[in-house]
């Protein structure tokens, strides 16, 4: 299995569920990694329900993921929104 390296260039958190957007380092493909903390069973039965064809699933018992942010520059992201603007209202 390879390593993935990604150049982040959004986090867009949505609560319960957090994506990092941004490009492969080798490939240059546009890729998106989300990290879901709902309960797992919540997912599966979300896509019981959805009708969407039975996914593929591998045991990876021995896999660490390590999601470890290190920046570039400063470290100083400029927020893009706030809840209140992605509501519609004013913030």
């Amino acid at each position: 299995m390879n390593n993935i390296q990604v150049r982040v260039r959004r986090v867009v958190d949505f609560g319960t569920i957090v994506s990092f957007v941004g490009k492969d380092i080798d490939t240059q493909k546009e890729i998106v990694i989300h990290v879901d903390y709902r309960e797992v069973s919540t997912l599966w039965d979300a896509w019981k329900v959805s009708g969407f064809p039975q996914p593929l699933e591998y045991e990876a018992g021995e896999v660490t993921l390590s999601l470890e942010l290190s920046c570039d520059d400063d470290g100083d992201g400029e927020r893009l929104s706030s809840p209140a603007q992605l509501q519609g209202q004013s913030a």
